[in-house]
């Protein structure tokens, strides 16, 4: 089954969605900002049981993880195909041949969703989850998923969120119920080297924080220096840009597994837009008037880039702490109602002279529904709307150039 080929890279990513047609410029040069005292997060840590011996669960941060002698040269990639039901998930390999698949998100007749659905992906392939069961199952490169684990929610309908260690060897997953206020209590799971699931905490926050999009914590990644968690807000909703950021990235704090406690915020001011691996922070402020992306790196002088427009969102660190990405919106809809004017931006941090520069501008999901791709690539959905094929390009953030077109599918979901 032959569906595209592409060059080699590799990282884990999330992906989100959003609309967007136009262009603003941005400040030529980046000035200095000024960074303020953490604030502590409001939460109650309760470690109820202790997963492993300190030594066993220190070595899931390892970066390095063993590659599989049987896996084929290159990345893999889980790519969601065309909406069609059940959807598909496929396990692609850089010669763009599909190397292994499963059924997911299956609709009934009723219109409500059954079956397993992806929680995120690993070294290893492809994880799902079925809130019915409450199996956890990994899809790997060869065989039907296999179940690994086994979590029974508070409630069917709780949110759950995921994330696999550095090392490949563990994986922690996040239960997320609300009582009558909305208020959120994540009880994190986590497993070390193959063994069953146990609870490693519960933690609670409650809606009225970030102006009423508090509500328990969300697994946003897990890198070596800990577990990132957002705010894993319920009954919000809307329209506009960027929105998922506004509610899940409000507030990101830092767990550590080993002692069981959060840091603060990590963006002292303003929303998080993303760490790189050397430690250094980018923070979105001042939305609604004048967005900047505020950059703090672990040493050195902290740094702003001025957007010149109100909105900004989705911002990513690509290969290292040099090159960023992000994007910027207008605030309203379109007069003639095709959705916001959304631009996807790039900049050099490692060189003072080099400007933002717009690669992207248009009406679609491809903006925030970027995935960052390598040391230089984004894959970016395309004709998600109007009737067009949904396909996926990549592309060159240095070229700016399309470099592969993955077809007839919706989404990546992630990079193993």
């Amino acid at each position: 089954m032959q569906r595209w080929s592409i060059g080699g890279f590799a990282t884990l990513v999330l992906v989100l969605a959003s609309c967007g047609t136009g262009s603003h410029a941005p400040s030529a040069t980046t000035t200095p900002t000024t960074s303020s005292p953490s604030t502590a997060v409001t939460a109650t840590a309760s470690p109820t049981s202790t997963p492993a011996a300190a030594g066993t669960l220190a070595a899931c941060a390892t970066a390095a993880h063993p590659t599989p002698t049987s896996a084929p040269a290159g990345p893999i990639l889980a790519v969601l195909g065309q909406n069609v039901n059940p959807q598909l998930l496929e396990l692609v390999d850089a010669s763009g041949e599909v190397v292994n698949q499963t059924s997911v998100g299956q609709v009934s007749s009723s219109g409500s969703a059954i079956g397993s659905k992806p929680l995120g992906v690993g070294p290893a392939g492809a994880y799902l989850y079925n809130s019915t069961s409450g199996e956890v199952s990994l899809l790997g490169l060869t065989g039907e998923p296999e179940n690994i684990g086994q979590v029974t929610l508070t409630d069917q309908f709780d949110d759950v969120s995921f994330a696999v260690s550095p090392s490949g060897q563990c994986w922690i997953l996040s239960d997320t119920s609300y009582d009558s206020a909305g208020d959120g209590s994540s009880r994190l799971y986590v497993a070390v080297d193959g063994a069953s699931p146990t609870l490693l905490t519960t933690l609670t926050r409650p809606v009225t924080l970030n102006g009423g999009f508090g509500g328990g914590y969300r697994v946003l990644r897990w890198e070596p220096s800990g577990v990132l968690l957002g705010t894993d807000p319920t009954g919000v909703g809307g329209a506009g840009p960027f929105l998922n950021d506004g509610y899940t990235l409000a507030t990101v704090v830092r767990l550590d597994p080993l002692t069981v406690t959060l840091s603060s915020s990590l963006c002292a001011s303003g929303r998080f837009g993303d760490v790189a691996p050397d430690g250094t922070v980018a923070c979105v402020t001042d939305e609604g008037s004048d967005a900047e992306i505020a950059v703090t790196p672990s040493q050195g002088s902290p740094s702003s880039i001025a957007t010149g427009i109100k909105l900004a969102g989705h911002v990513q660190f690509v290969g290292g702490s040099s090159l960023l990405t992000y994007c910027t919106s207008d605030e309203n809809p379109a007069a003639d109602g095709a959705g916001w004017t959304e631009e996807l931006w790039t900049v050099d941090l490692g060189t003072s002279a080099t400007l933002p520069r717009q690669l992207m501008s248009g009406d679609g999901s491809w903006c925030e529904g970027g995935v960052v791709a390598g040391a230089d690539a984004l894959a970016v959905p395309v004709g998600t709307g109007g009737g067009e094929t949904p396909s996926i390009e990549i592309l060159n953030l240095t070229t700016g150039q399309a470099t592969a077109t993955i077809a007839s599918a919706d989404a990546v979901y992630g990079v193993l």
